[in-house]
């Protein structure tokens, strides 16, 4: 008839230790940011008003591998050589992500994004300073509300290889693409995914390695493209990504209202990217810069 209190006692113990237990801390996120290890730099196609301008730009694909998905909150910039800084260092934070054309900045857990032709741009006096090192880093914030930084990615910008001249043989033309340089508010939610993957409205030149360059809104409809190094006589191609196009086309790509030196192109071809095969246009241009469609 004593033992009630070793009864007590005994789940006053029980209750004590269950109640010292602590959950698990939520998992952090993990990034790595994967790019090319060289790329030449070019002359500068965003660079309207400023002739001569050259750019350092390369594709950043971001991957998640802890199973935490989550947001960028910006990427750090840094271009130099082992003798001087030629831009930054610096932070792009999402707004000027959004002028490259990068309109989803989530990267979803054990997946990847991949943000296009991110760098900067330099007077083209300084490319005597190349080669040099584009460097990235990417800053993120997870779903549990962890922040981190991912491994800085190194990039080696060469010399450009091409004239920033026509040269014999080829010729300079114009590409203009007669289209609304504002994103569409209205597609259905079925494209969503394929705007993503267009991102900036930019065009693919088959005779240019790389081939893949960012269209300047001119007008609000009017998006164009110098090029100084069109061949002259065999027939080309080029191919468009417009994510206000995605309606139309599952990738993207336009093959209306494209023209070259203001002559409207009508032949459809098949170009091939690194995505896979796509309807683009052809035409060819003679040495007087006469483009046949």
């Amino acid at each position: 008839m004593r033992s009630t209190p070793l009864l007590a006692f005994l789940i006053s113990v029980v209750g004590v230790s269950c109640s010292s237990s602590t959950p698990s801390p939520p998992p952090t996120a993990s990034i790595v940011v994967r790019a090319p290890a060289s790329v030449p730099a070019r002359a500068c196609q965003r660079c309207v008003g400023r002739p001569g301008e050259l750019e350092a730009a390369a594709d950043l694909v971001i991957e998640e591998t802890e199973g935490v998905a989550g947001q960028i909150t910006g990427v750090g910039v840094l271009f130099s050589n082992a003798s001087r800084t030629i831009e930054g260092p610096g932070v792009f934070d999402p707004f000027v992500l959004g002028n490259f054309g990068v309109t989803n900045l989530r990267v979803p857990a054990r997946g990847s994004l991949t943000m296009r032709q991110i760098g900067v741009h330099f007077a083209g006096d300084l490319r005597d300073q190349l080669p040099a090192t584009l460097r990235f880093t990417v800053h993120f914030r997870d779903d549990n509300g962890h922040t981190l930084s991912s491994p800085e990615v190194a990039i080696q910008i060469t010399p450009p290889d091409i004239p920033t001249d026509p040269t014999q043989g080829r010729d300079a033309v114009v590409l203009s693409y007669r289209a609304s340089t504002r994103p569409r508010t209205h597609l259905p939610p079925s494209a969503q995914t394929c705007v993503t993957g267009a991102g900036e409205t930019h065009a693919h030149v088959t005779w240019r390695n790389p081939d893949y360059f960012p269209l300047s809104a001119m007008a609000a409809e009017r998006w164009e493209l110098p090029l100084n190094d069109a061949p002259v006589g065999p027939r080309l191609s080029l191919l468009i990504h417009d994510g206000n196009a995605c309606d139309a086309n599952p990738t993207g790509a336009a093959t209306r209202n494209v023209y070259v030196n203001d002559v409207l192109l009508t032949q459809t071809v098949t170009v091939t990217t690194a995505s896979g095969a796509e309807p683009g246009l052809a035409f060819s241009v003679d040495a007087s810069g006469r483009v046949t469609p």
